[in-house]
């Protein structure tokens, strides 16, 4: 049992998917695991003591995240941003990403830990299913103005073909017959709106 008390955090920091940046009270990276790397395409190395602001840094510019980052500082309060983008080599990334303080007692200076996990497939995946979505939706609002179609139109046929019958009058039947091919022109085009169920 002794054995496991001995791994170094980093170890398992470093097997987490989950991207993990720790910033000291300069703002400045003083920590990232693999997954962090991976997804800011740059090194523990190169990283260590840039700024923060240059991975976290947003394109709009509406959220205001140094103020953040010190406040989580100076209260001790977390906080959460969803679907925040950041720019990674000039591509934008969708992320969420929790800041909270990491302060591991007097030894230590208190430290920010920053949770960040890239949701563009999420995204990706919401916006397909709202798509198929809206589809069915308008194939079944389709399918009901051509089912509503027809029951006029099937009236319509049979009126007109009583009134050819009734008038008995050649001069009629050329209006007659416009009109009853032009019924079945468009019950054809209904059916063709139904799909092939129908």
């Amino acid at each position: 049992m002794e054995q496991y008390t001995e791994i170094d955090y980093r170890l398992l920091v470093d097997h987490l998917t989950t991207a993990i940046l720790l910033v000291d009270s300069n703002l400045d990276i003083f920590y990232l695991n693999s997954s962090c790397e991976a997804l800011f395409d740059i090194s523990l190395l190169r990283a260590s003591g840039l700024p923060v602001i240059n991975l976290l840094q947003t394109p709009d510019d509406t959220f205001n995240t140094e103020e953040a980052l010190l406040n989580t500082f100076k209260t001790g309060q977390p906080y959460t941003r969803r679907e925040a983008i950041v720019s990674v080599n000039f591509k934008d990334i969708h992320v969420d990403y929790t800041v909270s303080e990491l302060n591991s007692g007097k030894s230590y200076h208190p430290l920010l830990i920053i949770e960040i996990n890239p949701i563009d497939r999420m995204l990706k995946i919401s916006k397909e299913e709202n798509f198929i979505q809206q589809h069915q939706v308008a194939r079944q609002l389709i399918r009901g103005v051509a089912h509503e179609i027809k029951n006029p139109l099937a009236g319509i046929r049979g009126a007109t073909q009583l009134l050819a019958r009734s008038l008995n009058d050649p001069q009629y039947a050329e209006f007659t017959d416009i009109i009853i091919n032009e019924v079945d022109r468009l019950r054809n085009l209904a059916d063709i709106m139904l799909g092939s169920r129908q």
